[in-house]
């Protein structure tokens, strides 16, 4: 279907730019492949973060409710000392009239995180956060990676692969 046509479903089909970390077919739900293994090495200097983006808009109005699904192939820290990744899910919406403009929910509050830290890492291999309607889900969303290094400096890598389940509004 073209941008200028109508869905026959009564959705409006999401009209978002073309280009990298863009997920225009997500729309219908299921699951949505948003990063295949891949991996990260970063150092950072004390108390400062670093932020990956790796899905700009997936779009998501149809959804009613989703499961955010880290797969942790690996990750590593040179010093336990409060270290961690973060993988969160917030709100976003891409506009015809600004594109230039970044439109998201507040950094503090995504919708999902999930947190592999130095102090506490994580037994299982795989997790799954779900994430619903408390707030609703809006137009599209964004998926970020964060690196965050705490009153130590060290070496900080991971492999880890991440998708979406998106379930439909009845």
């Amino acid at each position: 279907m073209s941008d200028d046509e109508t869905p026959t479903d009564g959705a409006i089909p999401p009209r978002l730019p073309a280009g990298n970390l863009i997920i225009p077919d997500s729309d219908a739900g299921g699951l949505v492949r948003v990063l295949p293994k891949t991996t990260y090495t970063m150092t950072l200097v004390v108390n400062t973060s670093q932020d990956i983006l790796l899905a700009k808009y997936v779009a998501a109005c149809r959804w009613a409710s989703g499961l955010l699904i880290v797969r942790l192939h690996a990750f590593t820290f040179t010093i336990a000392s409060q270290q961690s990744f973060l993988v969160n899910v917030y709100d976003a919406s891409y506009s015809d009239e600004d594109p230039g403009s970044d439109f998201i929910t507040n950094p503090s509050t995504p919708l999902a995180t999930a947190t592999i830290d130095s102090r506490a890492p994580p037994t299982a291999r795989l997790l799954a956060i779900p994430f619903n309607t408390t707030p609703p889900i809006g137009a599209q969303l964004r998926v970020v990676l964060s690196c965050v290094a705490g009153i130590s400096v060290g070496a900080q890598s991971i492999t880890l692969g991440v998708d979406l389940v998106g379930r439909l509004s009845k």
